[in-house]
Order: C-alpha cells, then structure tokens, then sequence
C-alpha cells in the first residue's frame, strides 16, 4: 500500500469513525433515557409512604414513566448536548495538534540544543529520519515519570506533529532499536494514522464524558444524602441524583466498552503496517524486535503511569495499560505476535532486561560521498512514476543519504541550527545572493537591522555555508524549524520580516527562495493552521483545474530556458493530468508567487487519489528532460510538502 493507498483508506476509516460514533451516541442517548426511567422508579419506590415527594415522578405510572415522549426529548436533548459538548471541549483541547497530547501526558519538549548525550542520541536519529523521509524534524516531547518502553506520534499533520518518547525508551534502547521505534512512528505520520487517532481521541472523550458525570454526581451528594434520608425519608431529590448517578456509570462503562473496541478495531492492523513500514525504512529487522523484545523482558513492560493514558491508548507504540482480560479490546496486537512477524525464529521467550543505558550511538562519518560537488549543481535522474511512489516512503538509502547530508554539515553549524539565536542566523546566511552588488545591499540592510553579535554570526555562518554543497541547503532549513517554532509571535514576525526582506534585495525569487518561503508558512507561520486541519472538499480534478493549470505553468516555467522548453514541459505534464481536454500554457506574468500560494492552499483540499495525479503531473513538468535540478528538486519538493505529500531526497545524483 502506498501513500496515497494510506492515506484514502485512513480517510475511509474516518467515515467509518463518525458510523461508530453515531451508533453509540445513539444506543447511550437511549440508555440515559431509561437510567432516568429506572432512577425515578426506584427512588418512587423508597418513597411511596409521601405521595408528595417528587413531584416529577408522582401521578405516573410505570407504563408512563418507560415510554413519556416529553421526558425523553428532555433527556435526550440533554445527553447528546452533554455528549456533543465533551467532543468539542476535547477538540478545542488539542487543536494545537501533537504538543496538547504530549503535555496532556505529562511530556517536556526536548531542547534542540541538549547536551545530554542520551537526548542528543535520540534527537539525532529523528533528525535522520526527518532528513531521509522529507519532513522537517518533529519537536520531541520526552515522558520523564514514564519507565516503561514506549513512545507515540501526535498531530494533525507533519506541519504539528510531535514525537513523544518515555525516559524508559530513551536509556533502555541502544541506537539501532531507537532508530527501529522512531521509524514506526514516522510511518503512522505518513500513513494518515497519526491524524485519525487524534481525532479519535475528540470523539471518544464525549461517549466517555457520561462516566465522568456519573461519578461526579455520586461524589457530590453522597456525603450529604444520608443526614438528608434521616431528617426527611425522601424529601430530598439528592437521593435521585445518587442513583441516577450509579446508572450513568454502568452506562459510561458501556461508553468505555464501546470506546475500547473503536479503537481495537482502528489502530491493531495499523501497527502490524507501522512494523512493517520500520523494518522497509531502515532495511535492520532487529531494531524494531529488538524494542519489543525489550519491552516483553522489562519489569515495567509499555505500561504507563499517567491517569491519562487511557485516552490516548491507541497511539502507543506498545499497549500503554494494564493487559486485558479480552483481546478483543487491546489497542496492539500480542507482543509475541508483532515480533514473530519481523523475526520468525523467535521462540516466544523473553530475556530479563534492567534498567541501565542502552548503546552508544554511532555517527556517520561519510562526508565524503558528495566530496567536490560544492561547487557545482549536482542532477538527479528520475521518472514521474518513481516519484509519486516515493512520496510518504522511504529507503534505507535515504536514511544513508541523510547520514551523509548530516556528516557534510560542520558539527558546530549543526548547532547553531537548534536554537532560535542561531537558526536565525543560518536562515539569513543562506539567503545572501553570491552576487556582489546584491550581496552588499543585503549585508547594509542587515548592518542597520540586526545587533551586532546577530550580525557578526551570520558573517561567521556564511563562510561556512558557501563551502557546503548545493544539496545541503533544504536539510540546513529543515533543522531550523524546531528551534525556529520556539520564536514568539513578535520574534517570528521581525524574522519573517528580514527573510523577506532579503529575498526582495535582487527583484526576484529564486526557486530555492520561493521553496524556503513556502516551508515557512507551512511549518512557522502561526497563522497558517489550516493545513493541519484540512478536509477532502474536492474528489475530482475539476473544481481545481485552474488552480492545477497555475501549478503546471509555474512549474513549467521555472525549469526552463527557453519558451519551447516550457511549452513542452507543459505538454508533459497535461499529458498526465488532462488527457482528454487541450488545455493552454499560461504566460509568465499570469504565474505569480501569492496565485502560486493560494492554487495550493486550494488543491490542499483534494483528495488523495486527486494528489497523486497532481505529484505525478508535476514531476513530468520539471523532468522532460529526463533530469532535475537542484532548485528544480527543492521546489518539487516544497510543493509536494504543502500539499501533505512529503517527498524524501532524490538519491540518484548526477
């Protein structure tokens, strides 16, 4: 199953989400109904010596009290309202993606910039990752309370997607088995999972929320209900509340019920793909049965502490609470089973494990294999089809790709990119056009605009920078962006401010300026959370073909020399998408920047089958000569990004 495969069959999941949802808000909606009915009768029944008491259950029958069609409207606006509610409070909670989640259960984001040598490690190998997968590097949000073996990947898209990881997992694992859990999380994100779950978690926080009142009810009157009896035998309705209270949590531990068999039946298949997809990713089947082997030794297993774990159940690694008595609700698969999947020889035996730190870490040290093509522009040859297979995958040469991309980068520009001082300060630099005459506008603006230290790192950056291949420039700004999410609003602004600034020095926007702009309203820009929350609006090309055409002509364009290398381009590229319709090359003019912008904020809304022609229609455009460019590539790529379709490194340079 590809990505685009993943991606339709989580969003009919999603359909079939909100069937679910339905049938127990229905059948709860009902069992309030007669928990009212079934209160009312049995504290009538205590209370039949004062006809008087309650004046909402006397002067009705048995009969009338099962089946009252005003009561049952009263009762059921209440409870859906009261259900409803607890799904938009949840909603709103984690509307600010993964990060709500991850602080939810008690997790500290990492710094970038740690010293720690076992955080380091482990934001290393989701720098690799990210680098090898064509994301930029999630925050890592770290569980330090939590021994046990587990993490999770939280989000409504890579642009607000956090990896979560507990104490245990970070100084239990050695490299190769971190590497193996990592690559199972990247995997829900790319597979839609990671966005279904959280969804998962808003809809099943209002079926729950009925428990939660029942409990509350039964707190709040039971220390007064008895002295209430002994002066006035019935004349208080707190006796009503108590009981009507015990029935809303019978019927809450229905809504639990259903809760746990939703989610058993979204997310189990789900994590035997997201093994698979680890063991695919990194090519090294031990790592992945390595975690779980470890997890099965440890005393502490995948079990976590936090009163919140239920909630967020399904989105574990490993079964995060106490083993079931019934399968049937587990959230994962059986331990033994995932593992004999990746390992057939596995006897089913698990060795003791004890806390103590897991292995080293081992960097690359490869920085020769793109040696002398600094200054050069390097070509990658691909095909369309190559391409659009690609997107939301990876090889194991693409995480030796990334290793190689990270050794190349100086360890101490490495730093300066995961905290907010530095990051900045490599955004500019790579901004500064090699021409003279531009080079020194842009350098007078900065004097005037940047403190001195701001700009004496960014001249000590430079230098560093112009010695580092073509290739190395996207990695350099996708290791930016975590420190760079940590600027303040006022912070993110004066930044965007002198990033536009320096782009406007030449009257132009390269491709690879165009592409760096296009990442940073995706990921940075506070106001651009749409993405994240997009919805299928568009199942067909049609409503969005002009929008498609905008995206071909600019694409056509970009990469050419001349106006027949556009036109032909072009020609490519509607071979793929219009077939059987003669469609018209936009002029240049026609093809700015901000239409550019808001043709993908409109495709973003296509559905994935409609994405997967588009891909590959681009790609035909900046490929007709059967080769791509650097910028080309980057710009490929940044399109891809804003459409949710991440699309790793080319490999095949040239």
């Amino acid at each position: 199953m590809n990505f685009f495969e993943s991606q339709d069959a989580a969003r009919r999941k999603t359909s079939w989400l909100v069937l679910l949802y339905v049938a127990a808000v229905v059948l709860i909606v009902i069992s309030v109904y007669f928990a009212f009915v079934g209160a009312a009768l049995v504290v009538q029944g205590f209370a039949r010596e004062n006809r008087d008491v309650y004046s909402y259950t006397s002067g009705f029958s048995a009969f009338d009290l099962f089946w009252n069609e005003q009561t049952f409207i009263a009762v059921s606006a209440i409870t859906l309202a009261i259900v409803l509610l607890g799904t938009l409070f949840k909603m709103i909670v984690i509307s600010r993606g993964g990060a709500a989640v991850a602080q939810m259960l008690g997790g500290r984001p990492l710094s970038p910039d740690t010293n720690d040598p076992a955080e380091r490690r482990l934001l290393n190998v989701v720098e690799e990752m990210a680098i090898a997968s064509g994301i930029p590097a999630p925050p890592v949000y770290l569980l330090d309370d939590e021994q046990a073996i587990n993490a999770f990947a939280a989000g409504f898209s890579s642009a607000d997607a956090v990896i979560g990881v507990t104490r245990g997992c970070m100084q239990l694992l050695n490299r190769d088995e971190m590497q193996g859990v990592i690559a199972h999380e990247f995997s829900h994100i790319f597979n839609g999972d990671m966005r279904l779950n959280i969804r998962l978690m808003a809809v099943l926080h209002g079926i729950l929320v009925i428990a939660q009142i029942g409990y509350l009810l039964v707190r709040s009157c039971t220390q007064t209900a008895r002295r209430t009896y002994a002066r006035d035998r019935g004349g208080d309705p707190r006796g009503f509340l108590i009981v009507l209270g015990i029935f809303l949590i019978i019927i809450g531990s229905v809504g639990v019920l259903f809760g746990k068999l939703i989610k058993s039946a979204v997310s189990r298949q789900r994590e035997y793909l997201a093994d698979a997809s680890a063991v695919q990713f990194t090519r090294n089947p031990s790592g992945i049965a390595g975690a779980l082997k470890k997890i099965g030794g440890f005393i502490a297993g995948s079990r976590l502490e936090t009163p919140r774990a239920e909630e967020a159940s399904h989105m574990y690694f490993a079964n995060g609470l106490r083993l079931s008595f019934m399968q049937l609700m587990a959230t994962h698969p059986p331990l033994a089973d995932r593992i004999k999947r990746i390992d057939p020889s596995f006897t089913g035996e698990f060795k003791q494990v004890y806390p103590e730190a897991g292995g080293q870490m081992a960097e690359a040290s490869t920085a020769a294999a793109f040696a002398g093509q600094a200054g050069g522009q390097a070509r990658f040859a691909a095909r369309p089809g190559e391409i659009v297979e690609a997107v939301g995958s990876l090889k194991p040469e693409h995480l030796d790709h990334a290793r190689q991309i990270l050794a190349l980068i100086p360890h101490g520009l490495r730093g300066k990119c995961r905290e907010p001082y530095g990051a900045r300060a490599v955004v500019f630099a790579l901004l500064i056009n090699n021409e003279q005459e531009i080079e020194t506008e842009q350098l007078n603006y900065l004097s005037k605009t940047l403190d001195g230290p701001a700009l004496q790192e960014t001249l000590r950056i430079l230098g560093d920078l112009r010695a580092l291949p073509a290739q190395c420039r996207l990695a350099l700004v996708e290791l930016t962006l975590p420190a760079l999410k940590r600027l303040s609003q006022i912070q993110y602004t004066e930044f965007a401010s002198v990033v536009d600034a320096l782009i406007d020095a030449d009257k132009r926007c390269s491709l690879f300026e165009y592409s760096l702009r296009r990442m940073f309203a995706r990921h940075l820009d506070p106001t651009a959370r749409q993405s994240s929350l997009a919805r299928v609006k568009y199942k067909s090309l049609a409503p969005v073909a002009d929008s498609a055409v905008l995206l071909l002509s600019t694409l056509s364009h970009a990469g050419a020399q001349s106006a027949e290398q556009a036109a032909q381009a072009f020609a490519s590229g509607c071979e793929i998408l219009f077939p059987q319709r003669t469609v018209s090359l936009l002029p240049p003019g026609d093809c700015s920047l901000r239409k550019v912008d808001d043709a993908l904020r409109e495709l973003l809304f296509a559905t994935p089958a409609v994405k997967q022609q588009l891909i590959m229609a681009c790609s035909a455009c900046v490929i007709t000569d059967g080769q791509i460019t650097v910028d080309e590539a980057e710009l490929l790529r940044a399109a891809a990004d804003s459409l949710e379709c991440p699309l790793p490194p080319f490999l095949s340079v040239g």
